[in-house]
């Protein structure tokens, strides 16, 4: 999550805790061999606003692959996924998803929810919009398999 951090707001509890800077977001690939490609494999940053700017700034020639599900069953997943993570209170992804409108407005969210702001889940499935505008070299090829 380094870089994204507007999505730092109340991280899950990490043995490692996250870089605070880019030494140690490097060091974090130290261990990489003279020639080794290294990277790293982040979900999160589809949900950022300004990791592809902040990863540009960095390394302008990185390589960005995201491989995204089917809209339905992918929130579907992740409505489970944080109601096992604690992210989410609500058992039932209906009742979760009418519950969007109030928790935009801050009201309804689960108390000790670390994301609050992922429990609005129409937000998750704006992946091309989201890409397009921040990544300006965004290259679209879409296989829903």
């Amino acid at each position: 999550m380094f870089f994204a951090p507007e999505l730092h707001v109340r991280t899950p509890p990490r043995p490692e805790g996250t870089p605070r800077t880019l030494a140690e977001y490097v060091s974090l690939f130290a261990a990489a061999e003279p020639g080794q490609i290294a990277g790293e494999a982040t979900a999160l940053y589809l949900w950022s606003q300004t990791a592809a700017a902040r990863i540009a700034e960095v390394r302008p020639d990185a390589r960005i692959i995201a491989i995204l599900r089917e809209p339905a069953s992918f929130l579907r997943s992740l409505h489970l996924q944080f109601v096992q993570t604690y992210v989410e209170t609500e058992g039932d992804l209906r009742k979760a998803l009418a519950l969007e409108q109030e928790r935009r407005g801050g009201r309804a969210i689960p108390r000790h929810s670390y994301w609050p702001q992922a429990l609005l889940y129409s937000e998750h499935v704006r992946y091309v919009s989201s890409c397009v505008a921040t990544t300006p070299r965004f290259q679209r090829r879409t296989c829903w398999c």
